[in-house]
């Protein structure tokens, strides 16, 4: 159950790299929650509350930085 559980959270953050690489950045957070993030567990499901706001600040650091080299 482990290794499942694992396997869907390295899916989860592989899809939020490849978003950011391709994009810059995530405009809306809720973005998190649509696909193809949602695949194969919604980031609601699979994380805590707690991973879920560190990786939501690491998201939107991205985009503040981006939008500071931007400026």
């Amino acid at each position: 159950m482990k290794r499942f559980l694992k396997a869907r959270i390295k899916v989860c953050v592989n899809n939020t790299i490849d978003y950011v690489v391709q994009n810059g950045y995530v405009e809306n957070i809720r973005t998190l929650m649509k696909p193809p993030f949602d695949n194969p567990v919604n980031f609601i499901k699979l994380f805590d509350v707690t991973s879920q706001k560190k990786i939501v600040q690491l998201v939107s650091s991205f985009k503040e930085n981006a939008q500071n080299i931007i400026a």
